[in-house]
């Protein structure tokens, strides 16, 4: 009877005994790791940066027009060029030229000036501009009388395109005399006197 039992357990228990070395079934594989978010393109950074601090317009691109020309109507008659140097969304540090007429209380003549100017506007497609700005005029013929000319810009401007625009408004300001005399032929000098300087004006930028 014991050596039935004994034949038994072997029968049972053999095999498992057979394969006591066969290795552990191996773990699962994980998944790879997700790969890291690339950078934000250096072009995204770079508007960012310009829309907060502006832009030195030494490249040919700035996010406002660059180049401007108007054509002056009134006391001042004649065409004004004008270079935009610095620049942000919303406002523009221009510089400018002027070549016509200058019609004054201190008489009137050909005439060429210069100055700078900071133009600002609320932004949109239709918006309105102000440009306060400080140039130098020099009647160029009898007189030649030089004046300083603070005057302000208040326009309305209509965008097209990238960043082109039409602009249409009125120039308005004094001219102090700072030298020469009056276009009379009397030599009576100009310098400390105040004359109104009023002007209408349309022009592109682009």
């Amino acid at each position: 009877m014991n050596l039935r039992a004994l034949l038994v357990f072997v029968v049972a228990f053999a095999p498992t005994a057979a394969r006591p070395d066969e290795p552990v079934p191996a773990a699962a594989p994980q998944p790879p790791a997700a790969p890291p978010a690339p950078p934000a393109p250096a072009s995204t950074l770079t508007d960012k940066t310009t829309v907060m601090t502006g832009e030195w317009v030494t490249s040919g691109r700035s996010p406002a027009p660059a180049f401007g020309m108007d054509l002056l109507l009134g006391q001042q008659t004649g065409i004004r060029p004008s270079l935009a140097v610095f620049s942000t969304e919303r406002s523009s540090f221009v510089v400018e030229g002027y070549y016509g007429g200058l019609f004054t209380k201190f008489g009137g003549s050909e005439a060429a000036g210069a100055g700078v100017r900071w133009v600002t506007t609320r932004g949109g497609l239709d918006a309105v501009t102000l440009g306060p700005g400080l140039d130098v005029l020099f009647h160029l013929n009898d007189g030649k009388a030089v004046i300083l000319a603070p005057t302000v810009d208040v326009a309305w401007r209509h965008c097209f395109g990238e960043r082109a625009a039409f602009v249409l408004g009125l120039n308005a300001g004094v001219g102090v005399g700072l030298g020469g005399n009056r276009n009379n032929g009397d030599d009576d000098p100009v310098a400390g006197r105040v004359t109104p300087l009023i002007s209408f004006y349309t022009g592109l930028r682009f």
